[in-house]
């Protein structure tokens, strides 16, 4: 079973850029609201050609994560998700304010079909498994937060950043044909500046994502993530990658 002192540590990741999320929609609305209205121009060639790309690498990645997520609480079909990276490990870091920053190993390998799961995990050395029955509500339970609390704030980063995200090509992931979108915070141009201050969380200094979406399925299926981030007890860098591969 999940260690009841470390399910905070899980989610208090996901827990922050959250609270972004909610303050950025919040600033939006508002600026919708007070902004003048202003007269319609006709588009030009370049407008009408740049735009819709930015509104559909948006949609795609938020809808992915969507679909991702569906498949993990509810799976229809077989996959196998890999999960490794270098993370900050202090247990309860965000509500324990004279812990420090320890970056260390995190993994997942999880067999994920309609009615079994299987799940090894590490948190900076800390091993868990689960085996997981459908039949067993309890234990399928468990192994959902489980799963569900490690992708979670890698998803929450990918929504945060889909507006600013740009489409760059297409590739292979696991036999799957998927379209590659990438993010650098080291590249926003002076026109994207006001919407990344608004959706940074204030920790979070510089942020990297890409991530593919299947083009059938409009499923995300890989993300690789880097973020430096800095607070007052002292600053480090941390790396994900995430994979789901159909069975």
């Amino acid at each position: 079973m999940l260690k009841t002192k470390e399910r905070p540590t899980l989610l208090e990741r996901g827990w922050i850029i959250g609270m972004a999320c909610l303050a950025v929609a919040g600033l939006l609305a508002s600026c919708q609201r007070s902004a003048p209205p202003t007269a319609t121009k006709p588009a030009t060639a370049t407008q009408g050609a740049s735009r819709p790309t930015a509104n559909t690498a948006s949609a795609r990645l938020r809808n992915g994560a969507k679909i991702l997520t569906a498949a993990m609480e509810h799976p229809k079909t077989p996959f196998h998700y890999s999960y490794k990276g270098q993370q900050n490990v202090t247990e309860n870091y965000a509500f324990k304010k004279t812990a420090k920053p320890q970056v260390g190993a995190v993994t997942m390998e999880a067999d994920v079909s309609p009615e079994e799961m299987i799940i090894t995990s590490l948190w900076g050395g800390k091993k868990e498994d689960h085996n997981a029955k459908r039949s067993d509500e309890g234990g399928w339970m468990n192994a959902q937060l489980s799963l569900t609390s490690n992708v979670t704030p890698s998803l929450m980063m990918i929504d945060l950043i889909a507006g600013l995200a740009t489409e760059a090509g297409s590739d292979t992931v696991g036999g799957v044909a998927a379209n590659k979108f990438t993010f650098d915070s080291s590249t926003v141009t002076p026109a994207q500046q006001f919407e990344y201050d608004a959706i940074r969380p204030s920790q979070y200094k510089a942020i990297k994502v890409a991530a593919w979406v299947a083009k059938d399925s409009g499923e995300l299926v890989k993300f690789n993530i880097d973020e430096s981030i800095a607070d007052e007890r002292g600053a480090w860098d941390e790396h994900v990658e995430g994979e789901i591969t159909p069975k």
